[in-house]
């Protein structure tokens, strides 16, 4: 991660500061082995999307949602959903409870950087990062200015929001907050009927809101310090499924994360202290069923790393890392349950040769589970530029994630002899610069992977109730593609396309407790997906094109039964306005174009045809 302090131009008597060089081994850009998918920030600017829309929309993770606004988990390369890490402004903020993150409550226009990384990042990220790594930073700024958005949609979607920073000399601070409601009674077909009636959905009201404060203060040359909070409510409804008449639920989603750390750079050394902590607390009731819960958990997370430039081509990093889980649930008996994982971690990063060709990261981490060592946890990367336009990928990695505080402790079925779930990766890819010119860029990535996990944790029926068991050995493997084309027909007119492609086939091949599974794709993992974006620009205009695919999921076990593939068409139309320093962007958007009727999740329904449209302005000083 590349860490500067900015230069100022707001005024001539501005004192311009030597920018940071730090530049953590592991940082996503210092990884040479794993192949790296970036999200415009154009794509979040001024639109409404979630986390989990923008992924969806924008790479070739599967996306796992029951229906809009409510839960979504990424899947990346064929593995679970707590088998991908999200990392905001260098902290992993997978739940201790139940390890996922739920991207639906998460409005893209909090965050200024989007990064998904493929690939087992164990090493650096711990535990859980085996199919891939999300990545979403804030930061302060680098300018003074004020944004102001406001959001429309079908079904009474609204949302509005601020973004203020302010930049002098040595500080930098940026406000943002949002607020938003939907009454999400969107139409769909019900085809759990039938007749297959056009039908409105139902409770599934939501409403949010929520801010972030990011602080950057250069205190010398040399030390810098920065910090983030962010806070975030919810309250959303929960519609009934297909084949039932109607729901009461509702679920109150409350969360506090903040982050400090303090920065030293010398000439040779660089040193980081970072603190964080992190609250969540969820409260679901539903009064016919006569259930209600209240789940809260806290971490604390204490982080010191050392990077020692060695010479022009090595790099070495050691770092100490400690995480303390807490949580208490009526799932837990009402006690509060705790779980310690610190953790050591050093990487060497090199660069080989005199022209810098072929670059090298290894790797290796060793981590602790409640005062229990984990195997050691090494992983070698390295990339070759064979000439201008090919150049060579891989990596091999040693994966691992511990069982979550659900897993160990919630009652009944609760599992307090798990073991860890871990494995091996190892991938190769091929990268060709097809187009290199003036006006025109063009690059293709090809790539196969694999991932082997053991004691993979599942939930059984054991008698009246459920319980996880280190059941599965599960084999995730595959190909993918990415390509990217930009060029510029002329002054005025610009053309974007990117595609992503992926083939998995992640199947159970031990399984002593249901042998029947052996052979089998894991449930809710698509087969083949894809996603592909067509931009054209004249002058101020924006007119975009984007495809979604997804293919059969399987929804048992023995892949008796499945969901079938779907296709979804979106565009939007976008235009930017500048009046001397300060700059309007509007948009108008339409999703699912060709109204078609799916499920990501079974007897889960997603809206039919809808738009969304909305206006921002922006004032610079």
């Amino acid at each position: 991660m590349t860490l500067n302090g900015n230069s100022q131009s707001l005024a001539d008597t501005l004192l311009f500061l030597k920018p940071f060089t730090l530049i953590e081994n592991r940082s996503p850009e210092q990884n040479p082995g794993l192949n790296k998918i970036h999200i415009s920030s154009k794509e979040s600017f001024n639109k409404p999307y979630s986390l989990a829309e923008l992924l969806g929309r924008n790479s070739p993770a599967f996306v796992k949602q029951y229906s809009p606004g409510n839960l979504a988990s990424p899947s990346l390369r064929g593995t679970g959903s707590a088998h991908t890490a999200l990392v905001w402004n260098g902290v992993n903020l997978q739940s201790s409870m139940n390890g996922q993150m739920d991207l639906s409550l998460l409005p893209a226009i909090l965050f200024d950087e989007f990064l998904i990384q493929e690939g087992a990042g164990a090493a650096s990220w711990g535990s859980g990062a085996i199919g891939g790594t999300v990545f979403v930073n804030s930061n302060s700024g680098n300018s003074t200015g004020l944004r102001l958005i406001q959001n429309s949609g079908s079904y009474g979607f609204r949302q509005q929001a601020a973004d203020l920073s302010v930049a002098e000399k040595r500080i930098q601070l940026r406000t943002r907050v949002f607020r938003g409601e939907n009454l999400n009674n969107f139409k769909f077909v019900n085809i759990a009927h039938p007749d297959k009636p056009l039908e409105h959905q139902r409770n599934a009201a939501q409403n949010a809101w929520g801010f972030m404060q990011d602080l950057n203060l250069t205190l010398s040359k040399k030390i810098r310090f920065n910090a983030s909070f962010w806070k975030q409510k919810s309250h959303r409804h929960i519609p009934p499924i297909l084949t039932v008449p109607h729901s009461v639920a509702y679920q109150e989603d409350e969360s506090l994360r903040a982050t400090g750390q303090w920065i030293y750079e010398g000439k040779k050394s660089s040193f980081k202290a970072r603190i964080a902590y992190l609250k969540e607390s969820i409260a679901f009731n539903d009064s016919f069923l006569n259930v209600e819960s209240n789940n809260n958990s806290k971490s604390y997370i204490v982080e010191f790393v050392w990077l020692r430039k060695i010479n022009e081509k090595h790099n070495f990093e050691f770092g100490h890392i400690y995480t303390l889980n807490r949580a208490n649930a009526k799932g837990y008996g009402d006690q509060e349950k705790e779980q310690n994982r610190p953790a050591f971690f050093t990487s060497l990063k090199s660069n080989w040769f005199k022209n810098k060709k072929t670059e090298s990261l290894f790797t290796l981490r060793q981590e602790f589970f409640d005062a229990k060592a984990i195997n050691p946890l090494p992983s070698f990367s390295i990339s070759h530029l064979l000439n201008d336009f090919v150049s060579l990928r891989g990596q091999v990695a040693a994966t691992f994630r511990v069982p979550t505080l659900n897993d160990l402790y919630w009652l009944p079925g609760g599992n307090p002899d798990l073991l860890p779930e871990t494995g091996y990766s190892y991938e190769a890819g091929l990268k060709l610069n097809l187009i290199r010119s003036n006006n025109w860029n063009s690059d293709l990535n090809l790539g196969y992977f694999s991932n082997q996990v053991e004691n993979w944790i599942l939930w059984v029926p054991t008698g009246s109730y459920w319980s996880p068991q280190n059941v599965n050995t599960v084999h995730s493997r595959g190909a993918e593609m990415n390509l990217n084309v930009a060029g510029k027909i002329n002054r005025t007119l610009g053309i974007e396309f990117t595609s992503h492609w992926q083939m998995v086939k992640s199947t159970v091949i031990k399984n002593e407790q249901y042998p029947l599974t052996v052979g089998k794709q894991l449930i809710y993992v698509p087969d083949f997906t894809s996603n592909s974006n067509l931009s054209v620009n004249f002058n101020n205009w924006r007119l975009n094109f984007i495809h979604s695919y997804s293919g059969i999921r399987y929804v048992t076990t023995d892949n008796s039964e499945g969901l079938p593939a779907f296709n979804i068409f979106n565009c939007s139309l976008s235009k930017d306005f500048q009046v001397s320093n300060q700059h309007a962007s509007a948009f108008f958007q339409l999703n699912n174009i060709g109204n078609t009727t799916y499920q990501v999740v079974v007897r889960r329904p997603m809206p039919l045809r809808t738009w969304m449209a909305g206006i921002s302005f922006e004032f610079k000083t």
